[in-house]
């Protein structure tokens, strides 16, 4: 399939630099009415596959030798400078050599296990995972010299200016997909290793979704996402449908909420931003549950570069009274022991109005810190929670943890997104190209439907009736911490942490009961424990979960 849509270079004069921007969270409670949406014909869609690099967690899309991580938080397609990588990867301020041979033979050691491939302005050079070996192939990139600041809401910085040049959008269902004349942005300052593939919409005409409305191939700019790990919560795996929903995706309701505004952030761009009404933790065995939220419904962003959800400090707090985390300031997360929580059968449940998303509770857990495993002095593997405080970002989010259990779809121009519960029986396709003629999915799919601007298919439609904000505050890590290193009374000695007094209020050690889904009220004590890590000397923690656990029943 071949792509043309020439940019008209006046275009790029009107790109707007992004502001920095400050955020905060208001919302109001809502009610809803209920409307839904079907789809009487299967369309012949465009579905590109989302894979992991290096076994990795996160979800890219493969342009030929690049890869570049999906991104929901800006519309353009952009890619590092192999000097901003130089930066932000081999953490260095510049190599060695003025001649292109040496800086070229420099950088390829510097970055020899880079997985994402680099884009030169005359060559795209590449290696194999764990190879010193490399190829280049010619690339020509057309530069504007205009200057572009791509306006994230988070922390993430990414300038540089406008280029055109031709792409490969690899292995879809439709093969491989030459993007010519692209508009993208080439980055010179970065603090990511990875560029991004932008999914939201803006008013200046350019982007990944608008490339393919101008060639009239999708009716709008939209888009939908299944994404799963393979296994224990790594590899990613996913598939990217482009102006499309598909039914195979998604098991139960399939419900569509407006798109809530934002304050905080000048970017132009629809954000995908919706009102989280509860989160409970549910007990699988006997249904008793309990409410980390208990209080007004909060705006959240969807974000696929995030490996961790970032909820309200006081959330966390019950999070970790539910699963017997205890606070490691050094490394500034939360260490379970693994399989209380594998092996709990607890669920957290989303809910959005009448919507109830379903994750394992074990969805929140990572293996390791800082890549090294951790274990409990028994030989018990320690795990760490993926939560992080919504104040470290200015905003809630809801990262990886969250949308691999979810199916959604984003109406760009409806200012819609539809979120469905993660069909668990379907298995993500990586590489379309491996399909026969006969099988592959661009025969067109019974359960796949194109989206129009303002209805998605198959989708029930709830509306607020109380209106709600997210707004972006800047990003402050103080107040959190000044409350959390109440929760970790240890200084470390010769290697050791030696644990210091307590007031009364702390009972000892806390127990885990057989009979976890008690509901009556339990005061959560002191947790000691102390766990190894490979080659460095034993740590012994000690942790007050105080706050809170008056108030609180433990549930699993």
């Amino acid at each position: 399939m071949h792509l043309c849509w020439c940019f008209v270079w006046s275009l790029f004069y009107a790109w707007a630099s992004a502001a920095d921007s400050e955020s905060s969270l208001s919302a109001s409670a809502s009610s809803s009415r209920l409307s839904t949406s079907t789809s009487s014909s299967a369309d012949s869609v465009i579905t590109v596959p989302l894979v992991a690099k290096n076994k990795g967690i996160f979800f890219n899309v493969q342009l030929g030798d690049l890869a570049v991580l999906l991104d929901l938080q800006q519309p353009d397609l952009w890619v590092p400078r192999p000097e901003a990588l130089i930066q932000s990867y081999c953490n260095v301020s510049d190599i060695p050599g003025t001649a292109s041979s040496s800086r070229s033979a420099a950088l390829a050691e510097c970055t020899s296990d880079y997985p994402y491939g680099m884009l030169y302005a005359g060559t795209t050079l590449s290696s194999d995972s764990g190879s010193t070996s490399t190829s280049s192939v010619e690339t020509l990139i057309d530069l504007s010299g205009n200057p572009v600041s791509i306006a994230y809401p988070n922390a993430i910085v990414a300038e540089g200016e406008v280029g055109i040049t031709t792409f490969n959008l690899s292995d879809t269902s439709e093969g491989d997909i030459i993007l010519d004349d692209f508009a993208f942005v080439y980055v010179n300052h970065t603090n990511m290793i990875a560029g991004g593939l932008g999914l939201a919409d803006n008013s200046r005409g350019t982007g990944f979704l608008n490339y393919f409305v101008n060639s009239e191939t999708i009716k709008s700019h939209a888009y939908s996402a299944f994404m799963e790990y393979m296994s224990d919560n790594t590899e990613a795996a996913g598939e990217l449908l482009l102006g499309a929903v598909n039914k195979k995706y998604f098991e139960g309701d399939f419900v569509s909420f407006p798109i809530l505004p934002y304050t905080g952030l000048n970017s132009g761009s629809t954000l995908p931003t919706l009102l989280l009404s509860d989160l409970r933790v549910v007990n699988g065995n006997t249904s008793q549950s309990v409410s980390l939220l208990e209080q007004d419904p909060v705006p959240v962003l969807l974000d696929t570069r995030n490996s961790f959800n970032y909820f309200p400090l006081d959330v966390i707090i019950r999070l970790a009274l539910q699963t017997n985390a205890f606070y490691n300031k050094e490394n500034d997360e939360w260490i379970v022991k693994c399989s209380d929580v594998e092996e709990s059968d607890a669920e957290l449940h989303y809910q959005f109005g009448p919507l109830t998303i379903k994750a394992p509770l074990s969805s929140l857990l990572y293996a390791s810190s800082n890549d090294t495993p951790l274990k409990f002095s028994g030989g018990a593997k320690a795990c760490i929670l993926n939560v992080s405080p919504s104040s470290y970002l200015g905003y809630t989010s809801l990262g990886l943890p969250f949308l691999t259990n979810a199916y959604f779809a984003v109406d760009n121009d409806g200012k819609h997104i539809a979120l469905g519960n993660h069909n668990k029986n379907y298995t993500a396709n990586t590489d379309f190209s491996l399909q026969s003629g006969s099988s592959k999915s661009n025969k067109s799919d019974d359960g796949a439907s194109l989206i129009a601007s303002g209805t998605i298919p198959f989708a029930s439609t709830y509306n607020y009736t109380s209106s709600a904000t997210l707004t972006i505050n800047p990003a402050n890590s103080s107040a959190a911490e000044a409350v959390l290193t109440k929760y970790s009374l240890a200084s470390i000695v010769s290697g050791e942490v030696v644990v210091s007094g307590h007031s009364s209020s702390t009972v000892g050690p806390l127990k885990l009961q057989s009979s976890r889904s008690t509901s009556s009220k339990a005061m959560a004590g002191g947790a000691f424990t102390h766990w190894d890590r490979p080659g460095k000397e034993k740590l012994f923690i000690y942790v007050s979960l105080f706050i809170f656990g008056a108030f609180v029943g433990v549930v699993i």
